[in-house]
C-alpha cells in the first residue's frame, strides 16, 4: 500500500509515499509540482515504511500515520501541527498489522483496523456524539494517548 491523499482543505495538496519511506507533501498548483519531504521523528531505521496515512477533515493539522514493520509490528503517529512533529502513540494499541486508519469527518474520531480487530480512538480535542461513547466493548477504545 501506499500513501496517496488529498488535502480536505486545499486540493493543490497532495501527500504521497516518498522514496525514503516517509511522506512527500506535494504543491500541485504550480509546474512543475514543489515537493516537501515530511519526515515522521526522523526516523530512519532499515525497512521503514509509513503505508497509511490520515488527515482529519475538520482539522487538518491533525495527521496520523503508520507505518508497516516486518515482525517487530506496526507504529501509529500523530501530528497536530501539520506534519511539522510527530508523536508515537503506538503504545495505546494493540501490536499486529494494521490495515485501516481514517478519520471521522463529523466528529475526528480515528478508526484502526487490523488482524487485533477495530478500535476506535478521541481526536487531540473536544468533540461530542462519538461513536466512542456509544461503543460498548472497553477493549475496542484506545485511552489516554493524549497526555
Amino acid at each position: 500500500m501506499f500513501v496517496f491523499t488529498v488535502d480536505p482543505l486545499d486540493p493543490n495538496i497532495v501527500y504521497t509515499s516518498s522514496s525514503n519511506g516517509h511522506i512527500t507533501k506535494w504543491d500541485v498548483s504550480v509546474s512543475p509540482a514543489q515537493p516537501a519531504n515530511i519526515s515522521i521523528n526522523g526516523v530512519s531505521e532499515p525497512n521503514f515504511f509509513i503505508n497509511l496515512f490520515a488527515i482529519d477533515p475538520r482539522h487538518p493539522g491533525v495527521m496520523y500515520a503508520a507505518n508497516q514493520r516486518a515482525n517487530t509490528g506496526n507504529a501509529i503517529f500523530r501530528s497536530i501541527d501539520g506534519g511539522a512533529s510527530w508523536q508515537n502513540i503506538s503504545n495505546y494499541i494493540p501490536q499486529g498489522s494494521i490495515k485501516g486508519l481514517s478519520v471521522s469527518p463529523v466528529t475526528g474520531e480515528v478508526y484502526i483496523s487490523g488482524q487485533n480487530g477495530s478500535m476506535v480512538m478521541l481526536p487531540p480535542y473536544a468533540t461530542s456524539n462519538t461513536a466512542y461513547e456509544v461503543v460498548p466493548y472497553l477493549n475496542n477504545h484506545l485511552t489516554s494517548p493524549y497526555n
